[in-house]
């Protein structure tokens, strides 16, 4: 573990651009990882920050998600989350008009290409100088006709991404069997448990790149996650399950296998696309694999995208939060390589 963490701080940031078509199963054997510690270590890590099998994924995210939480910076690890509902956490934005459980019906473009606005299902046009386009990679080509979609570069590789799926089980036991917030399991089939009670009664487990767990019976996969979970939590060995819910999302993320990032369209449209139409989402090209994260940086990207277009005077301003700095020994490590 030592020798790869090392490896991995040597790359630095821009050495691990260098390996985005590289498997992560190459780098791992290149550097003498056993199959025990990438069983004990990768996969809890990258299965669940990746939804993608670890040999599988491209080199520089796997190194990405260790650098940047782990080797770069002390406080890389530390992570928010809001302690109200998210209505009451954004509710004093200054926007002038927010319009919440409005359904779009589609976009209206003018013969030249150019997006004019939103049309709602109640037959309202919102017109725009600017609009943004947030939605799942696999549903954005029927937002955008078909003339105008072989005319923008950012539409023609859609197709190379693939979606993987997320199970999410959730459980509620006969007694607490949870007493921690969260708990990694090494060994499946749920990968994670997170408590969802103050008793540590209902708890949630997660499997990551779920492709096996699709089309299983339900009553089969509760029959499973009793069972694991009596089998390993001290505090549950005498539970039993109540009831459970199981949730597949089947397009959950897309997956980050090598050589995809040259397929990931840009926020901002090229010369000859769509003028005015952004786009935002964790699947365009934001330097970070398909998580929450990755999707706010598209969002800052976006609007960077649309003030540089509406507001040349403007371009020099920035919303991407800057990475945390280097610290050292990552930092020596890398100018030393």
């Amino acid at each position: 573990m030592s020798r790869a963490m090392l490896a991995m701080m040597r790359l630095g940031r821009d050495g691990r651009k260098r390996l985005e078509d590289v498997p992560f199963g190459r780098w791992l054997d290149e550097h003498h990882q056993p199959a025990s510690l990438i069983h004990k270590l990768y996969d809890p890590v990258l299965i669940s920050g990746l939804n993608e099998n670890t040999r599988d994924v491209s080199t520089a995210y796997a190194i990405a998600v260790f650098f940047d939480s782990l080797l770069a910076n002390s406080g890389g690890y530390a992570f928010g989350t809001p302690i109200c509902p998210l209505s009451q956490l954004y509710d004093r934005l200054p926007c002038a008009d927010v319009r919440t459980s409005t359904r779009v019906s589609g976009l209206e473009f003018d013969t030249g290409g150019r997006c004019r606005g939103v049309r709602l299902a109640g037959e309202q046009l919102i017109e725009a100088d600017a609009v943004v386009l947030a939605v799942n990679h696999h549903t954005l080509p029927k937002w955008i006709p078909e003339e105008f979609a072989r005319v923008d570069e950012r539409f023609k590789y859609l197709d190379r991404l693939v979606s993987v799926p997320i199970l999410g089980a959730h459980l509620w036991f006969d007694r607490p069997v949870l007493n921690i917030p969260h708990a990694a399991l090494i060994d499946g089939p749920l990968q994670w448990l997170f408590r969802k009670d103050d008793a540590g009664q209902a708890v949630h487990g997660v499997i990551s790149a779920a492709r096996d767990w699709v089309d299983r019976p339900r009553e089969e996969c509760l029959a499973m996650f009793e069972r694991q979970v009596c089998s390993t939590l001290p505090a549950a060995r005498e539970a039993r399950l109540l009831r459970g819910v199981i949730v597949v999302e089947k397009r959950a993320t897309f997956s980050v296998l090598p050589g995809l990032e040259r397929y990931r369209p840009a926020q901002a449209p090229p010369v000859d696309g769509l003028a005015n139409l952004f786009l935002a989402g964790d699947f365009t090209r934001t330097g970070w694999p398909a998580t929450m994260e990755g999707a706010v940086r598209s969002g800052y990207l976006a609007a960077e995208a649309v003030l540089n277009k509406l507001s040349p005077l403007e371009s020099t301003k920035r919303f991407l939060v800057p990475d945390l700095e280097l610290q050292w020994p990552a930092r020596a490590l890398a100018q030393r390589s």
